[in-house]
């Protein structure tokens, strides 16, 4: 029986629901993690690499060699433990259900293939739902492992989480906006004609 808990703080919980209500389309990024004993707790602010999202809303594409180069920089700048707790990766289905789909299941070997090391896969919608599984690297081995319980780290209320999602919206909109390119041109365009 799976008894693995998974606690998101709540700033990291908000910004990747405003990341995914605020972006049109799917969106993708990395969050940390530090696992204490069949605990994991999700925290921090995210990072959202420049990325390419298709207009249909229906696909993300996360970019090795962006990851290898982002990493490569931590590293140089004396930030190598910090690299290692980025172990989430985290990822909107826009408004279509929460789920692991096959592009995700392929993402995701990329991410094991890396590192050979556990990471945690979230899933989140603009309707609010959320799926949440940890591969656990167990004898050189990727294990997945859905989660039951996903609870937050500290006490939050519904209005409290809406109160961080509305002071932190604005900061979230700049950096989606700097970091997500829709390759659609017929969205590009109406987009720049809405704004």
């Amino acid at each position: 029986m799976n008894n693995l808990i998974v606690r998101i703080d709540p700033i990291i919980c908000a910004d990747m629901f405003l990341a995914a209500e605020i972006c049109p389309v799917e969106i993708s990024g990395l969050a940390k993690v530090i696992r204490k004993g069949n605990e994991f707790i999700i925290f921090g602010e995210p990072m959202i690499p420049p990325q390419k999202c298709s207009g249909n809303g229906t696909e993300t594409d996360f970019d090795p060699v962006a990851y290898g180069l982002w990493e490569n920089e931590m590293v140089r700048s004396g930030q190598a433990q910090e690299v290692v707790e980025f172990r989430v990766w985290w990822h909107s289905h826009a408004w279509s259900g929460v789920g692991f789909s096959l592009k995700d299941e392929g993402t995701i070997r990329q991410f094991g293939d890396f590192t050979g090391e556990t990471w945690v896969f979230v899933v989140v919608n603009k309707r609010g739902d959320i799926i949440v599984r940890v591969n656990l690297c167990e004898n050189n081995k990727l294990r997945p492992v859905y989660i039951n319980k996903i609870c937050f780290s500290v006490p939050t209320t519904k209005e409290s989480l809406q109160k961080i999602k509305e002071e932190r919206k604005e900061r979230m909109k700049a950096i989606v906006d700097s970091t997500v390119t829709i390759t659609s041109r017929e969205y590009v365009i109406r987009r720049n004609i809405d704004d």
